[in-house]
């Protein structure tokens, strides 16, 4: 049996340590159900998962800097298209994803 529990990247805010915080979750999470983005939050990311919840901060939304471009590349990792959600990171803030369940890969 998997607890259900919570994941922080540790709030510093430093995009390269979300990602590789990010990483180090890997066959952890299980299938991820919804992703909340929220750049006036301290832990901007929200990934809502089988077994539990990602909260990062260094990735965010809502501008052209290296945070939403980290946002784009924990996508990518999960096998989102990207491409229909580039201009959507980079324009607005918050971003809600969800997709039918399994469409948002599993991590």
């Amino acid at each position: 049996m998997t607890i259900w529990r919570v994941w922080q990247d540790g709030g510093h805010g430093i995009t390269n340590k979300s990602l590789r915080y990010f990483d180090s979750l890997k066959g952890k999470l299980g299938a991820i159900h919804k992703i909340h983005i929220d750049g006036d939050r301290h832990m901007s990311m929200e990934i809502e998962a089988l077994n539990g919840v990602v909260l990062l901060s260094g990735v965010n939304c809502g501008y052209g800097g290296e945070g939403p471009h980290g946002t784009l590349t924990i996508l990518e990792k999960l096998g989102i298209d990207t491409d229909i959600l580039k201009a959507k990171v980079l324009n607005n803030n918050p971003v809600n994803i969800t997709q039918d369940l399994g469409g948002l890969g599993s991590w």
